[in-house]
């Protein structure tokens, strides 16, 4: 009998160690994913809209402008679902000045001789009312060419493969020639 009990301690101890090796191997594997998974992420440099016109001289492209607030929900689950996505983050930096704009900013922001501030009654900063038509929905998207004229407003929350699509129409000037929803039909899914 006591040769029994030794033996099973023997196996329980062989799969209690046999158990750890594999617990630690697989963390290691997690952590090692991740890790390469970090190094593959794109940093998306977001630019105030200042700085974006001021850039516009030197390397002419499009604005893409997330027009966000603090308490919306689904702004940080955009920032979080589809601009944080590698090939999302990477079109944008290829292709737009991509902008953040905090609609409710109370900060006063200047283009040229036009000055935009904080309206207590709409509770927005006038630059945001004026690029979403007085429409406060957040998030929305507002898409702007390198003269800085209004293309479209894209209102809600986009995934990933559809801001993609978006993305390439803008930065790759089908809207010149194609209506959107030829656009949508050319798309291959």
């Amino acid at each position: 009998m006591k040769h029994l009990i030794n033996n099973n301690l023997k196996i329980k101890s062989r799969i209690s160690l046999w158990l750890l090796a594999l617990l630690i191997s697989s963390d290691f594997c997690f952590a090692q994913e991740n890790q390469d998974k970090a190094k593959k992420q794109v940093n998306l440099e977001w630019l105030s809209f200042e700085e974006a016109v001021k850039r516009l001289p030197e390397n002419k492209r499009p604005l893409m402008i997330d027009v966000y607030t603090d308490w919306c929900g689904w702004c940080k689950v955009m920032d979080k679902n589809t601009f944080s996505q590698q090939e999302v983050a990477s079109y944008l930096t290829k292709s737009f000045y991509a902008v953040k704009l905090n609609a409710e900013t109370k900060d006063t922001i200047r283009l040229g001789e036009k000055v935009f501030v904080f309206k207590p009654e709409y509770k927005s900063n006038e630059l945001a009312i004026s690029l979403l038509n007085g429409k406060m929905s957040y998030p929305s998207i507002v898409f702007l060419d390198e003269k800085l004229q209004l293309l479209t407003v894209v209102p809600g929350y986009v995934e990933a493969p559809q801001m993609l699509d978006i993305l390439r129409y803008f930065g790759e000037g089908t809207y010149l020639k194609l209506k959107w929803e030829d656009y949508q039909k050319s798309l291959s899914r």
